[in-house]
């Protein structure tokens, strides 16, 4: 094929060749001795290919790398303060901080347990029927934690120490007998300890001599309420510092409450070895009935303070001395946060000089039986009904 212009007519040079031109095909062909180029044939036009716009594909979204699993952090939920409760300064402030009453005297009961010498020498004497539990250790030991607390007041030289069960009723009666001279009577032993499961004790002290008869029960006791067992021995030794100070009973020259709540105070502090333990004993005391008292407002407590010689007169009303044990001990308890411990323990010596109740509870608290009567009564009232 030739590629020239040509038209129709036009010479070509060889027979047979074609070319296209203006949109038909020429061939050359023989006309008589010429050669020229036909009349051509229109030749169709390839339609344009439409080359597409060429597309953006989006970019491939990258794989995540593997990691190592990173647990969340936990929420850290922050540990409660535990609360500590405002001690009480003095008797302004005594009914409004009562809460803050136990921990001031445990913790100086067991400091001054720690930081003093023992005054007396023990001799410990047990019945040929009686065995304390295993559980409760020496009782030497909570003896001379007493011992130690008191070691700023006089103090026998020797005390003996008699343990007993009903079994041994006679064995502790002879071992009285054979002292020579005691507060406590043959007699009274027998009305503390009327059988294997009700039998109590005797602290005091006579002639220099302190004498302790402690009646046990048979019954095996639960491991708490061992702290009971351990604090007896406490209690019935601060009746033997009482008696020294007194030359007498205590309950002869004190207020029942008071001669009884005083040594309560000491035994409850010193019979539980955590300040958990000895709030879990107060419960206990302070979950019983008002029973007689009728209830726990603060004319009850006034109106027993006067039942049991709130006025120094050593008169006990037979029909709620039992209660002594309890609120008497929260009495002195609220005492001893105000002033100290041993602050009750200056009022006995002031009494056995020869001093009224009422003149020593004002020479060592600084405020009259009186007027502080009330302030204690309502202090006492809430531990009870708010407990």
């Amino acid at each position: 094929s030739s590629h020239a212009a040509a038209k129709a007519g036009d010479a070509c040079k060889k027979a047979g060749s074609t070319t296209v031109s203006s949109g038909k095909k020429f061939t050359c062909i023989k006309s008589g001795k010429k050669l020229v180029w036909n009349k051509g044939v229109t030749v169709a036009q390839p339609k344009p290919v439409e080359t597409p716009a060429p597309t953006t594909s989006p970019a491939p979204t990258p794989s995540p790398s593997p990691s190592v699993y990173v647990p969340p952090a936990p929420i850290a939920t922050p540990t409660p303060a535990p609360i500590v409760e405002k001690a009480p300064t003095g008797f302004a402030d005594l009914v409004e901080n009562y809460r803050g009453i136990p921990v001031v005297v445990w913790n100086e009961a067991q400091k001054l347990a720690a930081s003093g010498s023992e005054k007396t020498t023990f001799e410990l004497e047990f019945g040929p029927n009686t065995k304390l539990q295993t559980e409760v250790g020496s009782p030497l030991v909570h003896l001379n934690m007493a011992s130690r607390l008191w070691t700023s007041y006089s103090q026998p030289k020797n005390t003996k120490a008699f343990f007993y069960n009903f079994a041994d009723l006679r064995w502790v009666q002879d071992k009285n007998r054979a002292l020579g001279g005691s507060w406590h009577k043959p007699e009274d032993l027998a009305s503390n300890c009327t059988s294997t499961n009700n039998c109590s004790s005797f602290g005091g002290a006579f002639q220099g001599l302190g004498q302790l008869f402690f009646g046990l029960s048979t019954e095996q006791k639960p491991l708490f309420n061992l702290g009971f067992i351990r604090g007896n021995f406490a209690h019935e030794y601060t009746h033997t510092v009482q008696y020294t100070q007194l030359n007498a009973p205590a309950n002869v020259k004190l207020p029942c409450w008071f001669a009884e709540g005083q040594p309560q105070v000491i035994g409850q502090a010193l019979g539980f070895d955590n300040l958990l333990d000895y709030g879990k004993s107060r419960n206990g005391w302070i979950s019983q009935p008002a029973g007689v008292l009728g209830d726990y407002s603060p004319e009850s407590f006034l109106k027993f303070y006067e039942q049991t010689g709130g006025a120094g007169t050593g008169v006990c009303n037979q029909s709620v001395r039992f209660r002594v044990y309890d609120i008497g001990y929260f009495t002195v308890e609220a005492l001893s946060a105000i002033k100290g411990i041993q602050a009750s323990m200056d009022l006995v010596v002031s009494v056995g000089k020869g001093n009224t109740f009422e003149s020593s509870f004002l020479a060592v608290y600084g405020i009259t039986w009186k007027e502080a009567a009330p302030i204690l009564a309502k202090a006492v009232s809430r531990i009870y009904l708010e407990r």
